[in-house]
């Protein structure tokens, strides 16, 4: 990952930290790429505390891996925002 975005991400957090909220979730896909360099049309972010985790599907493994190193990625294999919501409902956020 970019300095560049690495440094936008801990600005990100840090007003998470003062607003005291859990996460964010990005969905706006020129926020995405802002924030952590993914260009793909089919994307969403969610910025937490200890990591920020890129959401998109399988036509994109290779650009979300290539765009976005060092990010965790979740591929889905359904609806996009689906698995957001799963993914913040298992952990509780």
């Amino acid at each position: 990952m970019a300095n560049t975005h690495r440094n936008r991400l801990h600005r990100v957090r840090q007003r998470l930290a003062e607003a005291r909220a859990g996460a964010l979730v990005v969905t706006h896909l020129p926020n995405v790429f802002y924030l952590c360099g993914f260009s793909g049309s089919a994307g969403a972010l969610i910025v937490e505390a200890g990591r920020a985790t890129l959401f998109t599907d399988g036509r994109y493994t290779v650009q979300a891996r290539e765009e976005a190193p060092g990010m965790h990625r979740e591929i889905t294999r359904g609806p996009l925002f689906a698995a957001v919501s799963d993914f913040l409902r298992k952990r509780r956020v």
